[in-house]
């Protein structure tokens, strides 16, 4: 089953690996690189990935809006990028998979070992390696006015991205798309139409963050981005998750601000998501579930859902709320932490 449409408010939870297996610095495989998304089977079958544009309109798998040189990544070619810039594609951290990091995912995935790792693929070439059976959500990036880079236009970034769809994944129903900038949004629910299979979801932030536009209300508080969804007919809202837990997380959990937040996205029949680093701590998550989330997007999902399985299973419950009875001190919230969980459960070989 795909991500909930809208009036699905009840449908299963389940885990969403962040950019494949993780953002940077938090695992030892690179972000949004076919590798990433596939080392997630078999336990991850749901992937959140990044989607942008270059100079030549080819649609591609990169997170940031710029390069480490500074470049926009519509500023060049994707030949340009590959050919001429490839090293700008890589930050500082970028991580050197572990020599069994392939094989393991070759044993789930037939993608070309020589391109598994390779920063910015093509949403194309990730399409045709990345087995039907992996749900997807495609976050279409769009920098906010104040950031004064060289972009496309949205009809002209979504019609682009919808085509490769068209082409190469045409019965994929199960494929959501989602964006923090609400008229890709509107676009995107008028292209697909409201009926089609495909949800759309508005994503939202802390109004400092980068993806957000500060001066548009419809990305900010959660009730205005849930009444937004709902008038644009959209399918769901995808919170950042401390936004969910309220001004005092990761420390600390509101139930108050929790149970109003999701409820103001909830209430009005719209499906619920949430990102976010708070996604890695197993207490969070589990209220998280418990207050209406169905979709958890994580870094390092694999591991983080075998530790949520395992204090389940110590609690002797079968579900989220024995999570927050049995263990009522969070999980760190540190990059460092997220990395000695990855690595602790992957070494044990699993929890």
């Amino acid at each position: 089953a795909g991500w909930p449409r809208w009036g699905e408010s009840g449908a299963d939870w389940k885990w969403v690996g962040h950019r494949g297996m993780g953002k940077k610095l938090t695992v030892e495989l690179p972000e949004n690189t076919i590798g990433s998304v596939c080392a997630l089977l078999p336990e991850v079958r749901d992937v959140e990935i990044d989607v942008q544009m270059t100079k030549c309109g080819t649609v591609v798998v990169f997170h940031n809006f710029t390069a480490y040189d500074g470049r926009a990544i519509y500023e060049r070619t994707l030949t340009e990028w590959r050919d001429e810039h490839p090293r700008a594609l890589e930050h500082d951290g970028f991580p050197s998979p572990p020599p069994h990091a392939l094989a393991d995912v070759l044993a789930h995935c037939a993608c070309d070992p020589a391109t598994a790792w390779r920063a910015l693929p093509t949403l194309a070439e990730l399409l045709a390696q990345v087995p039907d059976s992996v749900t997807l959500n495609v976050e279409l990036k769009y920098p906010h006015p104040d950031m004064h880079l060289p972009f496309p236009d949205r009809n002209t970034f979504v019609s682009a991205v919808l085509a490769v769809f068209a082409a190469a994944r045409p019965r994929a129903a199960s494929t959501a798309f989602s964006s923090f900038d609400a008229d890709a949004c509107l676009i995107l629910r008028a292209a697909l139409g409201p009926a089609a299979p495909h949800p759309v979801y508005i994503l939202a932030c802390n109004n400092d963050d980068d993806d957000v536009d500060p001066l548009d209300p419809r990305t900010v508080a959660p009730a205005t981005v849930a009444d937004f969804a709902l008038w644009a007919r959209l399918d769901g809202v995808c919170l950042w998750a401390s936004k969910l837990h309220g001004p005092a997380a990761p420390f600390a959990a509101d139930p108050a601000h929790l149970a109003a937040a999701a409820g103001a996205v909830t209430s009005r029949g719209l499906a619920l998501a949430s990102y976010g680093a708070d996604n890695s701590d197993p207490e969070m998550v589990a209220r998280l579930v418990a207050a209406g989330v169905r979709r958890v997007i994580a870094d390092g999902a694999p591991a983080v859902a075998r530790e949520f399985a395992r204090r389940v299973r110590l609690a002797g419950g079968e579900g989220a709320g024995e999570v927050v009875l049995e263990f009522g001190e969070a999980w760190a919230n540190s990059l460092e932490a997220q990395a000695v969980m990855v690595k602790a459960s992957d070494a044990a070989g699993g929890l």
